[in-house]
Formats: structure tokens, C-alpha cells, sequence
């Protein structure tokens, strides 16, 4: 399955036990490696139809219009959608602008509340598909109230042969019609059409999508010491019910809520925050992987189980943060310039650049009730450690990583130059499990100004025998880590001495001439003054008298001084200080004879990295 999918052992393992969701991106390569179709896999059909065919790759774009479609059709508002899927604003904003996937919990949630089946979902455009003319006035088929069952339910429901099946979408909580529900019961009639449609107009198309309506008409099966509570709306609204000072009983307010899912004020953190099902720290990037912060500022905020904290009830509740443990100063808390609405309880954690590395410290989330300020709960405190270790980072997208060094076949491209021959590159950081540690991939591009090696995707290039040495080489490197997305491009010099008369009007015996700044192919320095060698590949001397060099300056400008008094060097290069960190410079030399000068030997660029050595 692993092999199958491209995914590795332990991501299988896993998806297997619930502790990460698989890609909705990968579900239609699961489905066809399973012989499913698409509906098939998603819908856990205990009796599906032989399928031999391959279900078509999913388009992010295209499921980032219908989501954002589906909500606006429905009239949702983002506040609405996120409290039907148990999800904040922030999360259906990146769904819906493509900043993330929909994750798979959000995907099964999304087709039973909407009534759509996956294939029409994924590969449908939604919007289009309603302004084409109803091909008939069939019944309409929705879903009017998913019935969302945790994971030991809907384990239940699944048969031993489709455990994979189970175990990936049991987090998503799968619709399930168990417990003590009343019988369901099909709604055919004009009035049922419209409940929950898309549009009243565009009924037609959850008709040719769905075979059948469902429809839960739920009633209270709870003690009479528990009180009573009754559908509205199709909705629950637990959050509502309102708990006794003692928090032994809870009684439905607003409509109360659905018998099947109502929960007593002991589900609940504190007896007078009713709703309020759990205070767990979340980060707007995952950082908590791995729980090293480098210096910067972090959004932070607080998964409450569907429960919000808001400008409009903080008359009633309160939501605080409690930092432990920090040093004297340099971390701290304030509130979030944005914090309006859904994004009142946010926070932003700052961290400056002259705290240590490795500090340890927590953050927990505090929350009580107006007038029980001396009952306060918290949540499970986060442990995070500072990681700012000595050094300007390479990118600011990077954060910690400090050195990248181009290797070739394991040897450093800057002490050694690259010859003829098939070569595999690789990247050298600082730290040494930079891109372990950060759960880093890394994406090549090897190039030559040329144009010769044409852009090179694989780490492994063939450089062919008769290569120029004259023109420019980089390797380039996109890195995708925890962080999010950076770029590097590093120069290295090609060495492949030309065949002998090849030059014959400058001189035939000369082969090459190479530039060396202490033995080394490249130069890394923040700026001053370098000192340059001269070598040459030729069995023939050759005088100042007769021969000249001149600058090509490549992409030095002219804030790069040069000086040297002839020919053998050395040359005395003044580099300025205000250059970007890790951006690189260039330049060769032309070769010629006083005579003839426009007759010019190009020697090998060499290159200048503006970085600490």
C-alpha cells in the first residue's frame, strides 16, 4: 500500500490508527489501488460494484470553487459553516482560498451535509453544473442532519475486511445511523424538496446525485432528571443548555438539543462555561511538531471543542493565557491587532532574537466564568523551547538554518572544483539534522548559463567530456519544511582544461586559467577586501610584455574594485558590505594578446557568496 500510494510505512501506520488524516488528493490513487470507485471508498459500500477502471486525479482548484460554492449556495455564513463542521473561520477562509486542502474529516462532513457524492464533489464544477437545464424534476436527495458519531460507533459499522477503510475515515466521523435515534424515514414531497437544497431552483442536481433523501426527526430519550431537549433546526445547540451551580443537571434552552448528542455539564470543562469542551493550545503554523521556536512572532490561539470565546459573551466568559516558566524577559504575549469576532481569543506570542537558545517554557490556555473568577480551569500546558542558535539564518522563510554547503559525490563543491563525469549533488546545513529535524524535502535544479545541462531535476547529473568550464554553474534548491517553503542557489565551478590548439590565434599550448581565493573554488565573506590567485593550465610562459587580462564582470557591479598589476596576478577585489545574505556574485577574465586584444581566452568564473565563513 505504501509502495502503492508513495507514502512511507510509517505514514500508512499512521492513517491505519488514526493519528493523521491521509490527502484528499490521494483518496482517488487509494480507491483504484483498493478496485473502488471513488464513491465506493468514501460511502464504505459493504457490496461494491466490480471496478477496473482508474478514478481521475483530484484538482485542488476545482475543490476549493465547489466548497466555497456549496457554503454561498446555502447562504452560509463562515461563522455557520465552521460551528456545522466543528471548525473556526480561519480554517474554512484557507479551505476556500486554496491557502490549505480540505482535510479528509472536513471533505466526509462537507458531502453528507451538502447531500453530494465524492466523484461529483471532486471532479464537478459545481457552479456550472446549476445553470444547465434540469433533465428532470426527480425528487431531491439530502442529507438534511448528519448524525456524527465518534470513533467506537462508526468502528462498529465497518466490517473486518475494510478495517484500512475504518481506521482512515473513522477521525472523520462518518455519518452513522445507530443510537437511539427514531426510525428515518424517506421525504419526497414539494415542501421537503427545499428543506435543505442547494438553491430551490437547482434541485435537479442533488437528485442525479443522491438516490434517496434522509432525514432525522429526532426525539429525547433522556431521563426526566435530566430534563428534556428537542431539534431545532436540525441543529444542535448544546452549547446553549445552561448547567446548574451544582453541574449535576443541564436543561435546553433555545430549542435544546438533539437527545443523541446532548451532553451533561460533567462533558464540560467547568459547570459554568456549558459547551466548553476542551482548552488546547493550536498554532497558525504547526510549530508544535517539533516544539522549536526560533526567534519571530506566533499566532495562538485555543481549540475550545466548538465553544467560542467572543467580544459578545465576554460579559459571561473569559478567556485568558498563562505563560510558565519563561525567562525575565523577551517572550511575551499581546493581544492580536485582528481580534474581532471569531478571532477575539487570539493572541500573538513574541519572542525576541536576544533570548537564549534552548529555553524551556509553557503555555496554557485559562478560561472561567464571570463571578467564578475563583474557579478557574486551564488547559494542558504546551511545552516549547526557544532554538536560536549562533548566526544570521539564510532566509527568514528557514528559520535556524544557519550554513548550506553544495556537495558533489560527498566533496565540498567549494574546495574542489566539478569535473567531466556523472555526479550526484547534495546539501550540506548547519545544523547537521537541519532537514530531519524540520521534516525537510528538498526539490534540485542544476543549470549552466549555457544552457547545456538544460535544468536538471535529479540530484544526479552528467556533465559530458567536451563542457565548457568558461560558463556559469549553480545548483538550486527549493526546501519545504515545517516552516513553509524556501529557496537557495548556490555557485560551483566546473573545471575541464580545453584540448590542446584549441585557442590557436591566442596561444595553442593554452589550456585553461583558474581563479582561486586561498585554494578554494568560491569565496565566502560579508564583504572587505579578497585576495585573488591566478593558475594556468599551458606549458608556455607567458609575459605582461605580450599578454593582458581584463574584467568581465559578470554580475559584479561596479561597487566591485578591482586592482592587480598584471597578468600572474594576484587581483585585489573589494567586495562591498551592504550585500543580502546568501546572494552570490561572479566573474572571469578575457585573455588576450596586447596585439589582438578582441582575440580573448575566457577563463572559469569564479564566485563570491556573501556569507560568514
Amino acid at each position: 500500500m505504501a509502495e502503492a500510494l508513495g507514502y512511507t510505512i510509517q505514514a500508512i501506520s499512521k492513517f491505519e490508527a488514526g493519528d493523521s488524516q491521509i490527502s484528499v488528493l490521494t483518496l482517488p490513487e487509494l480507491a483504484t489501488t483498493l478496485s473502488l470507485s471513488l464513491d465506493d471508498l468514501l460511502s464504505q459500500n459493504p457490496n461494491p460494484l466490480p471496478f477496473k477502471g482508474e478514478n481521475p486525479k483530484a484538482d485542488p482548484s476545482l475543490l476549493k470553487e465547489n466548497i466555497t460554492f456549496l457554503r454561498k449556495s446555502k447562504g452560509l455564513s463562515l461563522q455557520e459553516e465552521a460551528t456545522l463542521f466543528d471548525l473556526t473561520p480561519r480554517t474554512i477562509i484557507n479551505y476556500e482560498s486554496g491557502a490549505t486542502l480540505i482535510s479528509l474529516s472536513s471533505l466526509i462532513l462537507a458531502l453528507g451535509y451538502y447531500g453530494l457524492k465524492p466523484s461529483v464533489f471532486s471532479y464537478e464544477k459545481l457552479e456550472e453544473k446549476l445553470q444547465e437545464k434540469p433533465a428532470s424534476s426527480e425528487a431531491v436527495a439530502v442529507v438534511s442532519t448528519p448524525i456524527v458519531l465518534p470513533l467506537p460507533a462508526v468502528a462498529k459499522t465497518i466490517s473486518p475486511a475494510k478495517k484500512w477503510i475504518s481506521y482512515l475515515f473513522a477521525g472523520a466521523g462518518i455519518l452513522a445511523l445507530v443510537g437511539s435515534t427514531s426510525p428515518l424515514w424517506l421525504k419526497t414531497s414539494a415542501e421537503d424538496k427545499t428543506s435543505n437544497s442547494i438553491t430551490s431552483d437547482n434541485t435537479w442536481l442533488l437528485s442525479s446525485i443522491l438516490a434517496f433523501t434522509i432525514t432525522s426527526n429526532v426525539t429525547s430519550s433522556s431521563s426526566s432528571s435530566q430534563g428534556t431537549s428537542s431539534s431545532s433546526n436540525g441543529s444542535s445547540s448544546s452549547a446553549n443548555a445552561s448547567s446548574s451551580s451544582a453541574g449535576s443537571s443541564s436543561s435546553s434552552q433555545d430549542g435544546g438539543s438533539s437527545s443523541s448528542l446532548s451532553s451533561s455539564s460533567s462533558e464540560y470543562l467547568s459547570p459554568y462555561i456549558p459547551g466548553l469542551k476542551r482548552l488546547d493550545i493550536s498554532m497558525a503554523k504547526d510549530y508544535t511538531k517539533f516544539n522549536l521556536l526560533p526567534a519571530g512572532t506566533y499566532l495562538v490561539g485555543v481549540d475550545c471543542g466548538g465553544f467560542e470565546f467572543t467580544e459578545s459573551n465576554q460579559d459571561k466568559y473569559r478567556l485568558d493565557y498563562v505563560l510558565e516558566d519563561i525567562p525575565s524577559s523577551g517572550v511575551y504575549l499581546e493581544a492580536y491587532e485582528g481580534g474581532v469576532g471569531s478571532a477575539y481569543g487570539l493572541r500573538n506570542l513574541h519572542i525576541l532574537g536576544t533570548v537564549a537558545n534552548g529555553v524551556k517554557f509553557k503555555i496554557k490556555a485559562k478560561a472561567y466564568a464571570v463571578g467564578h473568577e475563583d474557579e478557574p480551569v486551564y488547559g494542558t500546558p504546551l511545552l516549547l523551547e526557544t532554538f536560536s542558535e549562533a548566526g544570521q539564518d539564510i532566509r527568514e522563510n528557514l528559520p535556524g538554518l544557519k550554513r548550506a554547503e553544495l556537495l558533489c559525490d560527498g566533496i565540498s563543491t567549494e574546495e574542489s572544483p566539478v569535473t567531466p563525469g556523472t555526479h550526484t549533488f547534495s546539501l550540506k546545513t548547519m545544523p547537521e539534522d537541519y532537514l530531519e529535524r524540520y521534516h525537510a524535502s528538498i526539490t534540485y535544479q542544476i543549470t549552466s548559463y549555457d544552457g547545456s545541462l538544460g535544468t536538471s531535476t535529479s540530484p544526479t547529473v552528467t556533465f559530458s567530456s567536451d563542457a565548457m568550464d568558461d560558463t556559469f554553474y549553480q545548483a538550486s534548491f527549493t526546501i519545504t519544511s515545517d516552516f513553509g517553503l524556501g529557496n537557495i542557489s548556490l555557485p560551483f565551478a566546473f573545471k575541464n582544461p580545453k584540448p590542446l590548439y584549441s585557442a590557436p590565434l591566442v596561444s595553442g599550448l593554452l589550456q585553461g586559467i583558474y581563479i582561486t581565493a586561498q585554494k578554494k573554488c568560491l569565496a565566502r565573506t560579508r564583504g572587505g577586501s579578497l585576495s585573488l590567485d591566478l593558475t594556468y593550465v599551458s606549458t608556455e610562459e607567458y609575459s605582461d610584455e605580450k599578454y593582458l587580462i581584463r574584467i568581465n564582470r559578470g554580475k559584479m557591479g561596479d561597487d566591485f574594485i578591482f586592482d592587480f598589476s598584471g597578468i600572474h596576478g594576484p587581483i585585489s577585489l573589494q567586495i562591498p558590505s551592504n550585500l543580502d545574505y546568501y546572494s552570490y556574485y561572479f566573474f572571469s577574465l578575457r585573455f588576450c594578446q596586447r596585439a589582438d586584444p578582441e582575440d580573448c581566452f575566457y577563463t572559469a568564473p569564479f564566485s563570491v557568496l556573501i556569507a560568514d565563513d
